[in-house]
């Protein structure tokens, strides 16, 4: 994740477009979904990372300041496959649906479980973790991400 985020900084792209998911990329019926304000359920883009994370991104405007995805962590995945906290621009916020999601955050770390929500600048130094036997799964919306170069 944090390797994602850096090239995708340095490159001054979002993340969709590095993986080809970008505004001029569409996958099945999504196209005509892009263009209206209704996003059926299995057509957002989906990037299934090797650590166990999965990002659905769910109806939003293309090129907009906010992306807003369905994140899903197995259990023993987390947003960083060496263990280390990692930082970049914008701002998150997340609300927990189902199973604990371990967030730390400077030198803290907070158990989130259903229900909880969090607000956090990126740039602050953070790693997202399940720790638990069963996935984990929120709603994110990050905003600014590319509005400042990666710290």
């Amino acid at each position: 994740m944090s390797t994602l985020y850096a090239l995708a900084n340095l490159l001054e792209v979002s993340a969709d477009d590095l993986l080809g998911m970008g505004s001029d990329h569409s996958r099945g019926s999504s196209a005509a979904v892009a263009r209206s304000d209704v996003q059926r359920a299995g057509d957002g883009p989906v990037i299934e990372m090797e650590n166990g994370v999965r990002w659905e991104r769910l109806a939003m405007s293309q090129g907009g300041a906010v992306e807003a995805l369905l994140i899903t962590y197995d259990p023993g995945a987390s947003s960083s496959v060496d263990g280390r906290l990692m930082r970049h621009a914008g701002i998150e916020y997340g609300y927990m649906l189902e199973g604990v999601l371990t967030l730390q955050l400077d030198f803290d770390t907070y158990e989130l479980s259903p229900g909880d929500s969090l607000h956090f600048e990126s740039s602050r130094p953070h790693l997202l973790a399940n720790r638990g036997a069963v996935p984990a799964r929120g709603v994110w919306f990050v905003i600014g991400r590319h509005d400042t170069p990666n710290v």
